[in-house]
C-alpha cells in the first residue's frame, strides 16, 4: 500500500501470493500495474539482473534487449487489459 501511495508505476510481487482485494483495488484506482511472480524476491532480482545486467539501462543495446525480451515473454495485451488501459 505504501508503494501505491507514493506513486509507484508498477508493483512486482514475489512469492506467488495474491495480494488482498484492498491492495488490488487501490492499485487499480491509482493505475498501478501489479505483476505476480512465482519465485522469491532474491531469485527474481537475480533473474532480472541476468537478463539486463548491472550497467546503465540507457545504453541502446540494453533497451533493445529489454524490448525484445518483453515482446517474446510478456503478454503485454493481457497486462494492459487487466490494468484497464
Amino acid at each position: 500500500m505504501a508503494a501505491i501511495e507514493v506513486g509507484a508505476k508498477a508493483l512486482i510481487l514475489t512469492g506467488n501470493l495474491r495480494p488482498s482485494e484492498a491492495v488490488l483495488g487501490s492499485a487499480d484506482e491509482a493505475g498501478v500495474v501489479v505483476v505476480l511472480v512465482r519465485g522469491d524476491t532474491l531469485s527474481t532480482i537475480e533473474r532480472m539482473e541476468n537478463l539486463i545486467g548491472h550497467s546503465r539501462i540507457q545504453q541502446k543495446t540494453k533497451i533493445e534487449t529489454i524490448v525484445r525480451l518483453i515482446e517474446e515473454n510478456v503478454d503485454v495485451d493481457s497486462i494492459l487489459d487487466s490494468a484497464g488501459l
